[in-house]
This record gives structure tokens, C-alpha cells and sequence, in this order.
């Protein structure tokens, strides 16, 4: 009698212990990764506006040292090269960064927004989303 209560005592703790690592694991990587597309760094903002007026839509950031330039950001990196063939003709130098997002509202709506721009053929549609993804990026975590 007294080693089944201490195997249920052991199991018990035991599954404590298993437990609460398996929570902290899980939550840990409770994330998606958020491709950004970029296409310059310039030490003037000025530049950047100038370099990329051709282009409706986009976020000028200032970075620690420059002003990064976002046309583009997707969990699908598809939807990434749609928006390359579409500005191909001006010929940019394009950076892909990974950014962890690990709010949950904003993975939701960025996940039915990329849903939307893959079924889109239409470079005009592909676009609109695009920059009501741009906008809700810099709502969520720019301004």
C-alpha cells in the first residue's frame, strides 16, 4: 500500500514537471515568421523618398543609422516574388528580413491578407492588398 502511494505521489510531481516544461516549450515558440520586403538603406531620408517615388506604396523606417525602405512583407515568401516581378522594371537590389511576430491578432489578420494576395493575378489587386498589408504593419508595430 505504501509504494502505491508513493508511485502515485512520484507520478504526480512527475507530471507536474513534464508539464509545465512542455507548456513553456510550446508557448516559446508561439511565433511566425514575418518576411519583409526591402529594397534600400540610405543615410538620408530624403534619398530614400526620391530613390523610390515610383513606388506608392511603402514604409521608410530610420534605422539606428539609416532609413530602411519596406515595399513588401508576407508570412509567404510567394508573395514576396509577385511583388518582385511587379517592380522589376525598376531594377532594385531586393533584402528579405525575418522578423518573429508573435502577436496573435496580428497573425490571424496577416494570415487571411497573404491568403487574399496568393489567389490574386491581377497586379492591380496584388498591389491594393499589399498596401493595406504595409498599413497594418506600420499600425501594428511602426507608429
Amino acid at each position: 500500500m505504501k509504494k502505491f502511494f508513493l508511485s502515485v505521489i512520484f507520478t504526480i510531481i512527475l507530471g507536474i514537471f513534464v508539464g509545465k516544461e512542455l507548456c513553456t516549450t510550446i508557448s516559446a515558440k508561439e511565433y511566425k515568421t514575418l518576411y519583409i520586403l526591402e529594397i534600400g538603406s540610405y543615410l538620408d531620408y530624403n534619398d530614400a523618398l526620391r530613390d523610390t517615388s515610383m513606388i506608392n506604396n511603402k514604409i521608410i523606417m530610420k534605422d539606428s543609422s539609416s532609413y530602411d525602405v519596406y515595399i513588401g512583407a508576407s508570412f509567404n515568401k510567394s508573395n514576396l516574388n509577385k511583388l518582385m516581378k511587379i517592380y522589376k522594371k525598376y531594377n532594385f537590389t531586393y533584402f528579405i528580413k525575418e522578423e518573429e511576430i508573435r502577436d496573435k491578432e496580428f497573425i490571424k489578420n496577416m494570415n487571411n491578407f497573404d491568403l487574399i494576395m496568393k489567389s490574386s493575378k491581377k497586379n492591380s489587386d496584388i498591389l491594393e492588398i499589399n498596401g493595406i498589408i504595409l498599413s497594418y504593419f506600420e499600425e501594428k508595430f511602426i507608429k
